[in-house]
């Protein structure tokens, strides 16, 4: 994911900054409740504003259904935002292996 530009279009500094992915079924559902959480690994802080998501199979083996999540950035100062909020949906498996 890149987070490179602010509303403003400046560049984003990720330096001493933590992004937190989590995913729950219901956006009121307690963090401690929730399918996923996981920090972003955070790449070139200062220059250029991205952090990876990695997901394993044992992440993504849910019940299907609609979940939601965000990603939440704490910043250098501790200050805490919400930089992104969507939802997703988890789908049954179409290939059968042998």
């Amino acid at each position: 994911m890149n987070f490179t530009k602010q509303s403003d279009g400046s560049k984003i500094d990720l330096t001493g900054a933590t992004l937190t992915f989590t995913m729950k079924k219901d956006d009121t559902d307690p963090d401690v409740d929730a399918v996923i959480q996981k920090d972003l690994v955070i790449q070139s802080p200062a220059t250029d504003g991205q952090a990876i998501l990695t997901l394993t199979p044992i992440d993504t083996d849910q019940d299907t259904g609609d979940y939601v999540y965000d990603i939440q950035l704490v910043d250098a100062t501790s200050s805490v935002s919400t930089i992104l909020k969507e939802s997703i949906a988890i789908k049954q498996d179409v290939t059968i292996t042998a």
